[in-house]
């Protein structure tokens, strides 16, 4: 019985670590200078220098911390996003609709192909939905590299 135990609580702690890393943890702090002001799940950030980094038991909640002033960090909940082009090099994606950014997606570089989305609230989908631009296309995309500690 004691066997049977030990083997059953190695499954599961296994599977445990599994599934932390299939979904996309961002462990270390990503630290980007954005040029531009932008907006994260409804809510509008200036421009300015930002870290980003997963929350230790939970990896689908990111916080972002503005580094260049004071205030509340920002905590986004996430979605798993996956390239078939990892790169070694980490960045933030904004989708960029009239003038707006918006953060799309955030990726830890290192040649993980496993990223983070940010999925869009009612107010960006409202926005996305009105502009002319939308009716044009696609929404650009626009890329802010970013470096980790």
């Amino acid at each position: 019985m004691r066997t049977r135990f030990v083997g059953m609580t190695s499954a599961v702690v296994s599977l445990v670590a599994l599934t932390a890393l299939a979904f996309g943890q961002i462990s270390l702090p990503v630290i980007a200078s954005i040029p531009f002001a932008f907006t994260v799940q409804g809510k509008q950030l200036p421009a300015g220098k930002y870290s980003l980094q997963s929350d230790s038991g939970n990896p689908s909640i990111v916080v972002i911390r503005s580094e260049s002033q004071r205030g509340t960090p920002l905590v986004v909940q996430t979605t798993m996003a996956q390239t078939e082009n990892p790169s070694d090099q980490a960045k933030l994606v904004f989708d960029k609709i009239g003038g707006k950014y918006f953060l799309s997606q955030i990726w830890p570089g290192n040649g993980d192909e496993i990223g983070r989305q940010v999925p869009e609230k009612r107010a960006e989908i409202h926005w996305l939905n009105t502009h002319e631009s939308v009716s044009a296309g696609m929404p650009q995309q626009t890329t802010v590299p970013c470096s980790t500690r």
